[in-house]
């Protein structure tokens, strides 16, 4: 089986009021879900699971040990994806389609891009640009239990150069 070309990774717990718009935005936009689930108890793994019977993707557990960084490296190994996304379970992907759209160009003709910024809208209170899409290989890793980040180091130490990050706005992210 081919490796998928584009990877989407969503941590959940508890989510079930939340997780239906979720997956109604990302429907037929990837081609493997992973979803981890930190000790869901509200019914929101049978969304997860009913979504993916229609979806290819998989569910996988993660014992809960208050470090989102831990929890997301967890979610991104366990991704085949050359590109991986992420998204939380109270988001919407706004112009989901332009994902693969905006890849394929990316790697025809700015083949150096290996991450990309979007519009992420929380609310109505502010909108932020976040780094939501990698092309996955290894020295990706994620750092910190709160307020995790993403981070790219070459085995030497040395960070991926600035022009190596591109910024999209043909798609967006809308926090709940």
């Amino acid at each position: 089986m081919p490796q998928p070309y584009l990877s989407l990774c969503v941590l959940f717990r508890d989510n079930a009021d939340t997780l239906p718009l979720l997956l109604k935005s990302v429907a037929g936009h990837f081609d493997e879900y992973v979803f981890c689930d930190t000790g869901s108890t509200d019914g929101t793994r049978a969304l997860v699971e009913t979504f993916l019977q229609t979806q290819p993707g998989k569910v996988t557990d993660f014992v809960w040990i208050d470090d989102f960084g831990k929890a997301r490296q967890h979610n991104f190994d366990c991704a085949t994806g050359r590109w991986r996304m992420f998204l939380d379970s109270d988001d919407q992907l706004l112009q989901g389609a332009n994902v693969r759209r905006l890849l394929t160009q990316c790697e025809a003709q700015q083949p150096h891009l290996e991450a990309f910024f979007v519009e992420y809208q929380y609310g109505h209170l502010e909108v932020l640009q976040t780094m939501r899409l990698v092309r996955w290989r290894p020295g990706w890793k994620w750092n910190d239990a709160i307020h995790e980040r993403l981070e790219f180091a070459y085995p030497d130490g040395e960070p991926l150069p600035e022009e190596a990050f591109g910024r999209s706005g043909e798609f967006a992210v809308l926090h709940k």
